[in-house]
């Protein structure tokens, strides 16, 4: 029932048995560790200043302010979009989530209506679709309706000068008017950003 031999059940450091060793445990540096990550080291959300009635097929989003009530937060320093273009505070590998809030008056048929995210590699050079959510509504509703529709994006920011983003508001042009609803104490229609690591 004892140990296996070999064991130690009370090794001596210093000659002094390790069970009567007391007091504060020695201070351990981080400077020389590798392999660590720092983990989330920017986040933020963005929100639409005002509403509006969208009477075309694209139109980008360039109204947008961080979001600053009491209870928001975010982390990192970011700046504001200049006409609706995003910069990245850092390099990385961005969680990018964006969501509309819009409403369809009753007797109009929607096919599609809703949020796309663009980025750029070339600073706005060219535009790359990489995300997009549409809702639907058909015109035999007697009442207007509600819909929210967002949609995702993976962004590898490899350089913060040339890698940008923006949003657009879409809807088909040929059917009835959609109304794009913002949120000055909540959220609307909004962007939010989580840089995830290191790209």
């Amino acid at each position: 029932g004892g140990l296996p031999d070999g064991c130690i059940v009370d090794a001596d450091i210093n000659g002094v048995a390790a069970s009567k060793l007391t007091g504060a445990l020695p201070a351990i540096s981080g400077a020389s560790l590798t392999g660590i990550s720092a983990g989330i080291t920017h986040a933020n959300l963005f929100r639409l200043t005002s509403s509006f009635t969208h009477t075309g097929t694209h139109t980008d989003l360039t109204n947008w302010e961080q979001a600053d009530d009491a209870s928001s937060g975010k982390i990192g320093t970011w700046s504001d979009p200049s006409s609706g273009i995003f910069t990245f505070p850092a390099t990385g590998i961005y969680d990018v989530h964006a969501m509309t809030m819009l409403s369809i008056s009753s007797g109009v048929n929607t096919p599609w209506a809703g949020v796309e995210i663009y980025v750029t590699t070339d600073n706005g050079s060219n535009w790359d679709l990489v995300a997009n959510g549409y809702a639907s509504q058909s015109d035999d509703l007697n009442t207007g309706r509600w819909h929210n529709q967002g949609c995702d994006a993976l962004v590898d920011v490899t350089d913060t000068s040339n890698v940008k983003l923006k949003v657009r508001a879409v809807s088909d042009d040929n059917y009835g008017n959609v109304t794009f609803y913002h949120g000055s104490n909540n959220n609307a229609t909004y962007v939010k950003f989580v840089r995830l690591g290191d790209t």
